[in-house]
Parts: C-alpha cells; structure tokens; sequence
C-alpha cells in the first residue's frame, strides 16, 4: 500500500540529467595504510544546521509482528553498493553467528538474527557486495536483472534514474526505508591551507581546485546553485586519497562524512584533520541510502516488509549505540572481499560517530528512525525541476512499512 499521491504536489524532473551518476565513494583509501590505533581523534568542521520542515505523518497501515518465516521468503537477498561500509552496518548487523562469506560470490549468508538476538529460523539473509566486486554495477540494475534479489540499495536520484530510463536494465523501484537520513556526500579541505573556508561556498570564492567523481548530480547541484563554478572542477576522482596528500592539501575534493575524516587523520602520510562541508550544508536534500523494492512486489511482499522494516529501523538503532562489534565483522568481509582493505575497526567507530554528529544517523522529519521526509524528496523533485518524465513524490517513496514508535 502506497502513500496517498494527492498529498504530494507532481513535480517534472530533470532525469535525462542523472545519466551517468556515480555512487559516493566509501573506500577510496582501502589502498593506503593506516595506522588507526594510535590515529588521534580530531575535531571536524562542525555541519550547519540541517531544516527539517515539520510534517504531519499521514495514517500508516498496522502489520502485526511476529516471525518472518510466516510471512516472508526463506532467502531474503539486498544488494549493496559498495564494500561493506558504516552506512551497511545496521544489515550487517542482522547477520546471525553462523555467517559464511563467500568471496568468489561476492555474499555473505547466515540466519537472520534481530538486534535483541531473536533467531528468525527458516530465513535466511543473503548480503551481496556491490563496487568493485560487481564491476560497480548499479544496485538497481542488478535488481532489474536478477529476480532472486528481494531489495536494493539506492540513492534518490537513482531511483528517478530508474524511472526515465527506458532500458532493460532499468526497472521501477519504491524506497520502504532509509538507512540514512542525509546524505554523506561532502567536499574536503586541509584547514591549513585555507583557513577562511568554512562552506563549500567559500571554496567556490577562493576559487579553489576541487576533484570530485564524475557526472555526479551532486557537482552539478553545486554549480546550479552558483557554489562552485566549471572551472573549478576536476573530474575522474574515485577517492584516492594519495594525491591529496601528495600535493599537501593544495585542492579540494569530494568526500564522504562516514570515512574520510576518520581516515585522513589515521594515514601516517597525511596524520591531521581535515575540514568539510556536507552536501546537507549546501541544500542537498537527496537521500543516499534508500532500501528499495520492486513497485510490482509490493503488493505480494507487503506482509513481509511490514515486519522486515521494523527489524531494519531496530538495527539503525543498535547499530548507532554500539557499532564496535559488527564494525569489527565488516572489517573481517573487507578483508575477505578486497585484501587490500586497511580500515580498520577504531576508523569505523569514528565513523559512526562522525555520522551521528553531522546528522546522517538521525530520525526521519516524524521522528521515526529509517523515515523517508516526503517533503524533503518533493522539493528534491523540485530543485531538479525540467522538462523530462513527471514524477510524483509516492512514485518512489513510501513509508507505510516504518513503524513510528522506532527512534534513536
């Protein structure tokens, strides 16, 4: 069941626009060595205010709890879309005890297990590894392609990219949940070198070098905006984190809050902060962590997900308040997944509570953890206003599966 579409203005989208996005990176440093033991913990640029626009939360439907088997598959498969970074920690964290990671598959299965330890027997969790072991292929496309998928993982503008794409790959999802309430997206600078900057917008008047990743709807925000000009940007940037250390922080780059302040500080080569702004601070209202569906599953897995959801918004909450042992199983897959890997578990407790502090793990505008903030997504919509395919804000979004009574 959907949210009721006329409680939400059409927008008409610039989706042709999204061609070509590429996902935040989460681990452009696994290539570099770390030393996060003995890494101080240092003060970050502190985010500015993030508006939520108070809402009213429409009426949700009721499922009544009880154990998945009754109601779900016995294999249920997400796809992630990257290594498995912070934002993957709350699905890790339903990973039960007897986890198998299978690197030639790039999947790690085990019993579900709720955060309060509740064994779901008969249902199996099958996490899927997305970036460089799937050849970065799009969360979404994998679902398009592969019916034994259950649910993805997707940015906002993917899933209006899902939409106006009228390819094979391309399939329409709905977003049942958000394992994050911002985005994580951010550009970096070494304080050092400009110590006046304090915004993305004052790198733009510096008229500061910045890398960033190419064809991300996020850069082109920023230029639409008038923040940062054309000439500024470099693109190509896949996070690497050797350049910037190279050239002591002479140009700026794109970033991501759930890594690289907690990494920068750990590189021997580099050892001191870094100061950042999210793209929160400069009025990206896009989520970056959607769980997605099929839209034509709804319906037969609706039973399912209004109880799987709940379980999910559990682990957002467990996971924020004690993220050291499941961080230390992810580092393990890391391993397994890229031997190259060398975060380490102290980087991804900062991590989560770099998180935190910025605003990426908080409750939704309803004060309900894992909400999507439809008004959010419908000026989203409108910010990307063009010609193009006209999109409703319950095209892609509902959140009758999220149990109000959920909250960190």
């Amino acid at each position: 069941m959907l949210v009721n579409p006329t409680t939400t203005g059409r927008r008409r989208c610039a989706l042709l626009a999204l061609a070509g996005m590429l996902a935040a990176c989460s681990g452009g440093g696994d290539d570099v060595v770390v030393d996060g033991d003995d890494a101080a913990r240092p003060t970050t640029t502190a985010p500015a205010d993030f508006v939520q626009v108070a809402t009213t939360a429409p009426e949700r439907p009721t499922f009544a709890d009880g154990p998945l088997s009754e109601v779900c598959p016995s294999v249920i498969s997400i796809q992630l879309d990257d290594l498995p970074s912070v934002e993957h920690g709350p699905l890790i964290a339903l990973l039960g005890p007897d986890a198998a990671v299978d690197p030639s598959t790039g999947r790690a299965t085990a019993t579900l297990v709720r955060p309060d330890g509740t064994i779901e027997d008969g249902v199996e969790l099958d996490i899927r590894v997305g970036g460089p072991v799937v050849d970065f292929r799009r969360p979404l496309d994998l679902l398009a392609s592969d019916p034994t998928l259950l649910i993805a993982q997707a940015s906002t503008e993917q899933l209006l990219r899902g939409l106006a794409e009228a390819e094979p790959a391309s399939v329409e999802s709905v977003s049942v949940a958000a394992l994050t309430d911002r985005s994580h997206r951010m550009i970096m600078w070494d304080p050092a070198t400009y110590p006046t900057a304090s915004s993305i917008a004052d790198l733009g008047a510096l008229d500061v070098e910045i890398r960033h990743q190419t064809a991300d709807p996020f850069i082109e925000y920023l230029v639409d905006q008038g923040i940062v000009d054309t000439d500024q940007l470099v693109d190509g940037f896949f996070g690497e984190p050797a350049r910037f250390v190279a050239e002591a922080g002479a140009s700026a780059q794109q970033g991501d809050v759930l890594v690289d302040p907690a990494l920068y500080p750990a590189l021997p080569q580099w050892g001191q902060e870094i100061a950042f702004s999210t793209a929160s601070d400069a009025g990206w209202v896009g989520y970056d962590d959607h769980l997605v569906v099929r839209r034509a599953d709804i319906a037969t897995l609706s039973a399912c997900l209004g109880r799987l959801v709940p379980i999910v918004q559990d682990a957002i909450v467990a996971y924020v308040e004690d993220s050291t042992p499941i961080n230390a199983t992810m580092i393990e897959m890391r391993a397994a997944f890229d031997p190259l890997s060398r975060l380490s578990v102290d980087i991804l407790d900062r991590a989560v509570a770099d998180g935190v502090a910025a605003g990426v793990f908080a409750n939704g505008a309803d004060g309900a953890v894992a909400s999507v903030d439809t008004a959010r997504v419908d000026s989203f919509l409108t910010a990307l206003a063009a010609d193009g395919a006209e999109v409703a804000v319950t095209d892609i979004v509902t959140n009758d599966f999220v149990r109000p009574d959920r909250s960190l």
